[in-house]
């Protein structure tokens, strides 16, 4: 490599914070988990989250990064379904955890969900499930689903509601959150953990990318220049996380990536030194 491709690359890497696998900026399904994240480390009293003595499990979809940092909080990414099922199992084996959690999307619910909570209402089981709605099957190319009011075809169709279908399968603590209201989603966090039973809380918000193409946009979203800086080891940055952030070097500042930023508001809510404004 020569000396001039080199001091270029270099130069980049100094200005592009290092990310892994990494939701779309503004996914409210990165809202949903870190609030779902906290409020389990907060019920579980310990500072450490592995310590926590848990179980978050989930199957395939965007929501199962939660399995990778910064989030690093879920034990399997098995199959369409799979994780209500082994919620299930575990509710009724030794290994029955006080804050077992299972993780779906409305998409895959419909697919293949409803049985396995079905079973689990009947058999008596006590976990939370939490239904990532985002109106889309997102993951693989945006197809409509069930929850879509379209087909495949692009025909209009009826929207067959989530909040119906669970209470129609047996389960008495149904809620339905907006997840970019972080407060309104942990509270709701903690009440169904409290219930004796399956409890399902439903985070719904339309997906951010298909939100995009409609031009919609909730917030403009800055940084106070004044207000940020490192005392709260760029808590944005390397707990939240999302793409939208990004760190200048040279200010060592956050800053806004105009780019990526969908404006939904949640790094307003989450900024400890409250430095981050979401205008509506």
């Amino acid at each position: 490599m020569n000396a001039g491709r080199k001091a270029v690359l270099d130069d980049i890497g100094k200005r592009v914070p290092s990310r892994g696998f990494a939701l779309c900026a503004g996914c409210p399904h990165h809202a949903s988990l870190y609030a779902l994240r906290k409020v389990l480390r907060k019920s579980s009293n310990k500072r450490k989250l592995e310590d926590a003595g848990f179980v978050n499990l989930a199957d395939i979809g965007c929501y199962g990064i939660a399995g990778y940092p910064p989030l690093e909080f879920q034990e399997t990414t098995f199959s369409m379904g799979g994780g209500v099922g082994i919620a299930n199992g575990i509710a009724h084996s030794e290994l029955q955890s006080e804050l077992t959690v299972a993780s779906i999307g409305d998409s895959t619910f419909f697919h293949s969900g409803i049985p396995p909570l079905v079973n689990a209402v009947w058999n008596g089981a006590r976990f939370l499930l939490v239904i990532h709605h985002n109106s889309i099957t997102a993951m693989t190319g945006a197809q409509p689903c069930p929850t879509s009011g379209y087909t495949a075809m692009n025909a209009a169709a009826p929207v067959i509601e989530i909040e119906d279908m669970v209470k129609a399968c047996g389960v008495r603590s149904v809620q339905t959150v907006d997840p970019y209201n972080m407060k309104e989603t942990e509270d709701a966090y903690q009440r169904a953990l409290a219930h004796d039973g399956v409890s399902v809380v439903i985070c719904k918000r339309e997906c951010v990318l298909d939100a995009a193409r409609k031009g919609t946009r909730m917030a403009k979203v800055h940084v106070n220049p004044d207000k940020c800086d490192e005392s709260c080891k760029k808590f944005c940055i390397t707990y939240y996380a999302c793409p939208g952030l990004a760190w200048d070097q040279e200010r060592r500042k956050t800053v806004i990536d105009e780019t990526l930023c969908n404006g939904c508001g949640v790094c307003a809510q989450i900024c400890p030194r409250g430095a981050i404004i979401a205008e509506r």
